[in-house]
């Protein structure tokens, strides 16, 4: 991610927290894509092998992944999980 989408990003989420909106970060690849951006979120929802799947007879492009994260943000379901790294909330 480049420095001023960095700053673009930060600036939006500042701004979300003033104004009272809840922030949820989604990583889809990599925990560390959100890790700069960790403390001004509200929640952090990390999703893995998201490799798209496409069925021959109806064309439907899925991902379990995907669908699970679906579920979790329509209240479905209930995230849980530990990852196997450490990220810190940097100041």
């Amino acid at each position: 991610m480049s420095n001023a989408l960095k700053r673009a990003t930060l600036s939006r989420l500042l701004d979300n927290k003033a104004a009272g909106i809840t922030n949820v970060l989604i990583a889809l690849q990599s925990p560390y894509d959100v890790a700069d951006f960790i403390k001004q979120s509200d929640a952090t929802i990390f999703c893995y092998h998201a490799v798209l799947t496409k069925n021959p007879e109806t064309g439907q492009v899925s991902s379990p992944a995907y669908d699970a994260l679906a579920n979790i943000l329509t209240g479905i379901e209930t995230a849980s999980g530990r990852l196997p790294v450490s990220l810190k909330r940097s100041d």
